[in-house]
């Protein structure tokens, strides 16, 4: 039988297999019950939670399918292993689907987002030992993509055999669910909750020392009636930084091993600063061989030659709409449709079969509860910005299968996404206008597609409370020392934010080489209150690879720098 054939039994097949899967069948008629799925009910304990013990019974059986019958031939033979996960999942559990699962999936980290620890020691109670260094599933999902675009045969070996994208699509998204809540806090990106008590110790210690310290100084000056006594010290809002580099500095080794150097230091988070001694061909290599890896941090560019933010290009404001035509940043898409644009660009392409699998998990995306919630939202900020007219889309209209599709390409493709944002820019001193507009247009319809999904289906922080908006904080960084002449910056190329600060201490330039703790610039931004422009970004937690990465992407917007770390 193919592998194609295989993925599909007959309920027959499945019912008769469910026997040699389940040592307890009455647990999973009860939590898979169609009653529980018709009401989800919010005030109960992670335990209680029915989308809890779902996940729980789904991710029990896909550590059993990968981790524990992982061995001297790694991850080659799941075909070999019986019933596959889209199996398992469509045709075994009753009234099931890769849809609901999703469901239970941003219900749990919506609903217990301040409990996720809780949720963690239920998932794992019946998993025995995990080791993040050896997990499989966290060195595919950190994996470099790119060898799979003109090698099928490589994707088929990361999924255990499998080539169907209906087994493939849902062993990806069960990594996502996997390593978000089985692997974050092993693996630095969320801290636990001794660890949160440890900071939290930390700081009030440090806060009592200062206070006392003032009240004891301002009693001595009285007695001595002149003097301001020792220099003030620091408040201890640093102490916090200070423990979460200490606790993901050996996580981050483990991280860079399975991503490899180059990919650690030319990660989403991190706006690259030219030099003198950067290679441009450097950034946008595709493979990530060991003759790379073997390199040394660059060097602290000198004070006198430090980079100065005038000189770097943040990127152009390109219009892709037919009614832009006259404009100077028109560009035409180079490909009739965006599967074309992926496999037949000339600066880095998908396969075929990587684009059906991503295909199906956009659908999956597009058709849950949270990507239903999804729909376009125009705002009274026309400021150089496109209208209805130009955009054509509806208000309320759900998102489409194609932003989607976009934003899963660009959020999970780490190599992909350096070619699209470096198409934002100039090249070289001697790139011409005309050139940028030209490679721009290699990536025509995604970058088209993203600025859409960002403009009229994120979140919008003009419409948010002042206080609120004012008060979250997105990390991002900079390769090298900037010196910013005004308190803001604008960014017309897609970037790259967290909300978390384990995660955003994890990518830092500066804390990636142990030994070069002062070249790189991380900084919090924050919504700026007089830019009028148009203030959307995108949550790419709910359906990113990545989830406990907390990315929040922007596009053509101004930011304000709240902090310099």
């Amino acid at each position: 039988l193919s592998i194609e054939a295989c993925v599909r039994p007959s309920k027959t097949q499945a019912s008769r297999l469910l026997m040699s899967y389940s040592n307890d069948e009455e647990e999973i008629d009860r939590w898979f019950s169609r009653k529980l799925f018709k009401t989800r009910r919010k005030n109960v304990t992670p335990m209680q939670c029915a989308s809890v013990q779902r996940l729980r019974i789904v991710l029990q059986r896909y550590h059993d399918f990968i981790e524990d019958h992982s061995g001297v031939h790694g991850i080659n033979n799941l075909k070999n292993r019986g019933i596959a996960m889209y199996i398992f999942i469509s045709r075994t559990l009753n009234n099931y689907s890769t849809v609901r699962l999703l469901d239970d999936y941003h219900f749990v980290i919506s609903n217990f987002s301040s409990q996720l620890h809780d949720v963690h020691e239920i998932l794992v109670s019946d998993m025995g030992d995990i080791d993040v260094a050896t997990s499989i599933i966290f060195q595919r999902i950190n994996r470099n993509r790119q060898e799979c675009a003109f090698r099928n045969d490589k994707r088929c070996e990361h999924f255990g055999g499998y080539n169907a994208s209906e087994e493939v699509s849902v062993q990806k998204l069960l990594d996502k669910i996997y390593c978000h809540l089985i692997l974050a806090f092993e693996a630095g990106y969320i801290l636990t909750r001794h660890q949160i008590l440890q900071i939290a110790s930390k700081q009030i210690e440090e806060s009592q020392q200062i206070y006392y310290g003032h009240e004891q100084q301002g009693q001595q000056q009285q007695r001595n009636g002149h003097g301001h006594g020792d220099a003030d010290k620091d408040d201890a809002i640093d102490s916090a930084l200070q423990i979460i580099v200490n606790i993901t500095a050996e996580k981050r080794k483990t991280l860079q091993k399975v991503r490899g150097k180059r990919r650690m230091t030319y990660n989403k988070f991190v706006t690259q600063v030219p030099s003198d001694d950067d290679d441009d061909d450097e950034l946008l290599l595709d493979d990530d061989s060991d003759v790379d890896d073997e390199k040394q941090a660059p060097a602290p560019r000198p004070a006198a030659e430090r980079i100065k933010a005038y000189e770097m290009d943040f990127g152009y404001p390109f219009k892709y709409w037919s009614s832009y035509r006259d404009n100077a940043w028109y560009v035409a898409a180079k490909y009739e449709n965006l599967k074309s644009e992926m496999m037949r660009n000339t600066l880095c392409q998908l396969s075929y079969k990587q684009f059906e699998d991503d295909i199906k998990n956009a659908i999956n995306f597009k058709n849950c509860k949270r990507g239903r919630k999804m729909k376009c939202h125009y705002t009274m900020h026309t400021y150089n910005e496109p209208s209805e007219r130009e955009l054509k889309i509806k208000p309320l209209t759900p998102i489409s299968i194609d932003h989607m599709l976009a934003l899963l390409l660009f959020c999970n493709y780490d190599i992909l996404r350096k070619h699209i944002a470096s198409t934002y820019q100039k090249q070289s001193s001697s790139s011409t206008d005309a050139d940028v507009r030209r490679r721009h247009s290699e990536y025509g319809h995604i970058c088209r597609w993203l600025y859409e999904a960002i403009r009229l289906y994120g979140t919008d922080m003009a419409q948010q409370e002042p206080t609120q908006a004012m008060s979250v904080t997105f990390y991002h960084c900079f390769s090298r020392k900037v010196y910013f002449e005004e308190s803001h910056c604008f960014f017309s190329y897609p970037a790259s934010t967290t909300t978390s600060l384990s995660v955003i201490n994890m990518y830092c330039p500066s804390t990636v080489y142990g030994d070069d703790m002062s070249d790189g610039l991380l900084v919090q931004c924050r919504k700026n209150s007089e830019y009028e422009g148009d203030q959307h970004y995108v949550d790419c937690a709910w359906f990113s690879d990545h989830s406990y990465e907390s990315e929040k992407l922007f596009l053509h917007i101004m930011l304000s720098f709240k902090s310099i770390l």
